[in-house]
């Protein structure tokens, strides 16, 4: 299997027959659920094989299974500007890397403020700060988020005093 690093793996032992008591034990004890177990969960930091020795009261058979741990794709999203609340929508997508389509799948988020493609709508976000996440999900299913916060202002009140009259 291929896992993302920080992820697990279900490893399964299948067997048939056998005579007496079966036994399992896999190696690299110190990165599973339970050794022990014909189906316990791995928690590898790196890529490697693990090894099982299945015993009963009269033979043993080794086999192994690699798990190949993948680092994570680096998500940016950088510093969003600031927006009045009657601006118009504005798509964001050109601050996020990678972006949507290069190696996997970008989202924005959330909510009514921003579509998932990251175009942004100030009237419906409100003034203040909002959250923006980026959301992406590489081929090996890796996914990792990077957040920003931007923000709405109102309108300034103009008020302009008396003007004399003049003829």
């Amino acid at each position: 299997p291929v896992i993302c690093i920080g992820d697990s793996a279900d490893l399964a032992a299948n067997y048939l027959g056998g005579s007496g008591t079966i036994q399992f034990n896999w190696s690299d004890a110190n990165f599973l659920t339970d050794p022990t177990s014909s189906n316990p969960k791995a928690f590898p930091i790196s890529s490697g094989y693990f090894y099982l020795t299945v015993s009963d009261d009269v033979s043993q058979i080794i086999d192994s299974v690699f798990v190949n741990v993948v680092g994570p794709t680096a998500v940016n999203l950088s510093q969003l500007p600031d927006f009045c609340i009657n601006d118009g929508s504005t798509d964001l997508s050109s601050y996020a890397f990678p972006p949507s389509g290069t190696g996997g799948i970008g989202l924005f988020g959330p909510g009514n403020k921003i579509t998932t493609s990251g175009v942004f709508y100030p009237l419906s976000a409100g003034p203040g700060t909002h959250q923006i996440i980026y959301t992406f999900t590489d081929t090996n299913s890796c996914v990792r988020r990077d957040t920003q916060f931007i923000q709405v202002d109102t309108l300034p009140t103009v008020t302009l005093a008396s003007f004399p009259s003049y003829c």
